[in-house]
């Protein structure tokens, strides 16, 4: 049954191909221009195609002696002290796999592929606040689309279960982003309260109170403390009680006329009945 060491080599392996990405519209920027490479710099560089071509053949001894000579060639090549640094973790050889990958962070801080390396390494060793420390590099450096930044992420949110100053800081900034999606929101909603207060005021200005109102009650389940909008519904329920007064004082005048003519044709009853009703929008609440 493979052993989680095995599957550790397996991936060193592979690593090296995968680590980096690097987007096709920034390619460009991360190739070398070899026409500013000295001839043992173009060297290091073939022997170092060579060393992956034996290493994509399973001969990691062979890919590392090719390495080795691509360093040797020249020695600020941050890739092949990369590449030397997987085949020592793959051997077992964690120090200096170690040594290897900080060479090589050291030489070229934007080559990405060895902060993930450095940090799985760490992990391996459970030193986590070391794994976290390159992870979070790793994540900082990839850009959007980059599949490893969103791994490196990944990473810290796992470790941060481990480490409670990392869990608190993450907690942290999710109540930050979490904070400041709300103030978005809240925004976003008083922009849209502000647009039913705009059509509430040319309601209101139609004497329309009864729309009105209802684009108030929206504006406000938008943004309860709009002072423009609970001002103007203040000013719209007056209206409406205004509206209400006078139309009760012509019912009963409407009542008074007729019950005074039911009196004149002395009919009785009817008359009493007008003005009781009379009476009885009088004791109504307006």
């Amino acid at each position: 049954m493979p052993t989680l060491l095995m599957y550790r080599k397996i991936f060193l392996t592979l690593i090296v191909a995968t680590a980096i990405y690097i987007p096709a519209s920034a390619q460009a920027q991360v190739c070398e221009d070899a026409s500013k490479l000295t001839a043992l710099q173009v060297q290091s560089r073939l022997y170092r195609n060579k060393g992956l071509q034996a290493q994509n053949m399973g001969n990691l001894q062979e890919a590392l002696s090719w390495y080795q000579k691509a360093v040797e060639m020249d020695s600020s090549f941050a890739v092949a002290y990369n590449d030397i640094g997987v085949i020592y973790e793959a051997n077992g050889l964690i120090q200096l796999a170690e040594q290897n990958y900080l060479k090589a962070n050291k030489m070229d801080p934007n080559y990405l592929s060895v902060y993930s390396n450095l940090a799985a390494l760490y992990e391996s060793k459970r030193d986590f606040d070391k794994a976290a420390l390159y992870w979070e590099k790793r994540s900082k450096l990839g850009v959007e689309g980059d599949p490893w930044k969103a791994k490196a992420e990944q990473r810290l949110r796992d470790i941060a279960e481990i480490l409670p100053s990392l869990k608190l800081r993450f907690m942290e900034q999710d109540a930050m982003k979490l904070n400041k999606d709300l103030l978005a929101k809240k925004a976003e909603a008083a922009k849209k309260a502000q647009e039913h207060v705009k059509v509430a005021k040319k309601f209101f200005d139609s004497n329309d109170y009864d729309k009105a109102m209802v684009e108030l009650d929206a504006a406000l389940n938008l943004d309860s403390k709009s002072s423009e909008a609970l001002e103007l519904m203040d000013r719209t329920r007056a209206r409406i009680k205004q509206r209400e007064k006078q139309a009760a004082v012509q019912k009963m005048q409407e009542h008074f006329q007729r019950g005074l003519k039911y009196y004149e044709q002395e009919d009785v009853g009817s008359a009493e009945r007008e003005f009781g009703k009379i009476t009885e929008l009088t004791a109504s609440p307006q």
